[in-house]
């Protein structure tokens, strides 16, 4: 699994949201956590309230056409946790505080790690 994954969000509506996030949190070929993760948060954010479906994208590309995308990949690549304890990302990141929305920036905002820091 790479450094940063994105994970598609389809609305009951037909659309399309992603998220990013780092992808080494768990196992190599373990998604259940992140789908999980995102399951349980995405209806803080507009349109994702009820899920049709999620998915671990294939690559960042399946997500490049997304609203904000590059500002998300850009926080997550600012981010200090090299030294972040494996079980602390991990809270971060079911918690909803390292899932990255690519869509409305005051939505992505509330969305911020406790452990934020940009380079």
């Amino acid at each position: 699994m790479d450094d940063c994954i994105a994970i598609a969000v389809k609305g009951k509506d037909g659309l399309i949201r992603h998220f990013l996030t780092l992808g080494r949190a768990w196992g190599a070929t373990d998604v259940a956590p992140y789908l999980a993760a995102v399951s349980s948060n995405c209806g803080k954010y507009a349109g994702c309230a009820d899920p049709a479906a999620i998915e671990v994208c294939y690559s960042l590309r399946d997500a490049a056409q997304a609203p904000y995308f590059l500002e998300c990949l850009q926080g997550l690549h600012g981010l200090h946790v090299n030294s972040t304890p494996v079980d602390a990302l991990r809270s971060e990141i079911t918690s909803g505080r390292l899932l990255l929305y690519c869509g409305d920036p005051a939505q992505r905002e509330a969305s911020r790690p406790s452990f934020w820091s940009m380079t």
